[in-house]
C-alpha cells in the first residue's frame, strides 16, 4: 500500500488534536481529513471512502464507540484506530471488542502513532486477502460439489441403466416373468414408505425389489418355465435363486448393502422360510417389506394353469396368512397404502415356480 495515496479521517472535538494529528500524519505521507463530531464524520467516510479512521473515543454526542459501530456498518474495510486518554484495558477491550484495529493513549509518541496506523492498515488488509481467498476457496468448493454431484448423478444413471439391463436379461430367461421385478420394486418402494424409511432408505428398497430374483440367472430355463409340478430337487433350485442373488450382489460394492435383503426375502415371519430360518423381526425390514410385495404381486398375475387373482381376493390371502408368512405390521401398512381398487390384468405375464400353487400348506402366491 502506497502511503501518500492513502486518507485517513481524524476525528476529534478538540482542533489542537487534530492539527497534531494531521501534522505527524501528513509528514507520514498520508493524505488528512478532519471531522470534529460523529455525524461530520460519517458524512466524510461516506463522501471520501478513507481507508483507516483515528476516533476520539469521548466524542460529545455520539461517542467514539458508537461512531465505531456505524463506520463498519458503512465501510466493513475500513481500519480504525480510537483515541483515548484513558489507557485502561477495560476500555481498549471495548474498542476491540467493538471492531476497533488498534488504540493509541493520549499524550502519543509520534512513532507509536504512525505505528498503529501501519498496523491497522495492514491488518485491515490482511483480513480482507483472508475474506476474498475464503470466499474464492468457496466458490471453488461449490464448484466442485456441483461438478461431483453431476459425475455421481452420471454415474448413478449409468449404474442403473446396467441394473435395468440385469433385470431385463433375467427376464428373457425366464419368459414368466415378464414386468415382474419392476411391479414388486414399486410396490416394495410404496411399503418402505409408509414404514416411516427416509427417502435414502426408499430407493434402496426399491433397488432392492428390483433385483430380488437376480438370482434366477444360475437357475436352469426348463425350471423356471416348466407349466406342471417341479420335483423337490428341482423345487429346492429354485428357491435357492435368493442365496445366489445374495451372492452376486456382495461381490458389486453399490450393490452389497442390499445383498442380505434379497437373501432373506423369502423368510416367513414365523421362521419357518428359507434360507436361514430367520423369524419376526430378526428378519431385516427391507426383507419383509419385498416379501410382501414379492407375494401380492404373485398373486395379481396370471398363470399358465389359473387366471390372476382379484385385488380383493389377494389382499385377503395377505391377511389370513400375516403372522405366518408374512410381517403383520408391513400387511397392514401395505394394503392400507395400495390405491384403491388396485388390480393386475390377467394378460400381463404368468408368475415362476417360486410360487407353485401344487405344494401343501402355502397359500396362493407364496413360495420359499
Amino acid at each position: 500500500m502506497v502511503a501518500e495515496r492513502v486518507r485517513l479521517l481524524i476525528v476529534d472535538d478538540e482542533p489542537p488534536v487534530t492539527e497534531l494529528l494531521s501534522l505527524v500524519l501528513g509528514k507520514a505521507g498520508y493524505h488528512c481529513l478532519v471531522a470534529h463530531s460523529g455525524e461530520q464524520a460519517l458524512a466524510l467516510a461516506q463522501s471520501q471512502r478513507p481507508a483507516a479512521a483515528l476516533l476520539d473515543i469521548a466524542l460529545p454526542g455520539m461517542d467514539g464507540l458508537a461512531l465505531l459501530e456505524r463506520m463498519k456498518d458503512a465501510q466493513p474495510d475500513m481500519a480504525t484506530v480510537m483515541v483515548t486518554a484513558d489507557g485502561s484495558a477495560r476500555v481498549a477491550m471495548a474498542a476491540v471488542r467493538r471492531g476497533a484495529d488498534d488504540y493509541i493513549v493520549k499524550p502519543f509518541d509520534d512513532e507509536a502513532l504512525v505505528f498503529s496506523v501501519q498496523r491497522a492498515l495492514r491488518t485491515r488488509e490482511l483480513e480482507v486477502e483472508n475474506r476474498r481467498y475464503r470466499q474464492s476457496l468457496e466458490q471453488m468448493v461449490r464448484q466442485r460439489t456441483q461438478e461431483l454431484a453431476e459425475s455421481s448423478r452420471a454415474q448413478r444413471d449409468l449404474f442403473l441403466g446396467a441394473i435395468e439391463s440385469l433385470c431385463t436379461a433375467l427376464e428373457a430367461k425366464d419368459s414368466m416373468t415378464e414386468g415382474h421385478s419392476r411391479r414388486v420394486a414399486e410396490y416394495a418402494a410404496l411399503a418402505a414408505s409408509v414404514m416411516c424409511m427416509s427417502d435414502q432408505d426408499v430407493e434402496q428398497v426399491r433397488l432392492a425389489g428390483l433385483l430380488h430374483d437376480i438370482g434366477k440367472i444360475g437357475v436352469p430355463e426348463r425350471m423356471l418355465n416348466y407349466a406342471g409340478a417341479l420335483s423337490e430337487e428341482d423345487y429346492d433350485r429354485v428357491l435357492g435363486h435368493a442365496t445366489v442373488g445374495a451372492d452376486i450382489l456382495a461381490a458389486i460394492p453399490d450393490l452389497a448393502p442390499i445383498a442380505k435383503w434379497i437373501r432373506h426375502h423369502h423368510e416367513r415371519y414365523d421362521g419357518g422360510g428359507r434360507p436361514d430360518g430367520l423369524a419376526g423381526t430378526d428378519i431385516p425390514l427391507p426383507s419383509r417389506i419385498i416379501a410382501v410385495a414379492d407375494a401380492y404381486d404373485a398373486m395379481t398375475s396370471a398363470r399358465p394353469y389359473r387366471e390372476a387373482m382379484s385385488a380383493c381376493q389377494a389382499q385377503q390371502e395377505l391377511l389370513t396368512f400375516q403372522g405366518q408368512y408374512w410381517d403383520p405390521a408391513v400387511v397392514e401398512r401395505f394394503l392400507r397404502a395400495l390405491p384403491s381398487g388396485a388390480t393386475r390384468s390377467a394378460e400381463r405375464g404368468t408368475e415362476s415356480h417360486e410360487h407353485e400353487p401344487q405344494r401343501q400348506g402355502r397359500p396362493e402366491g407364496v413360495g420359499c
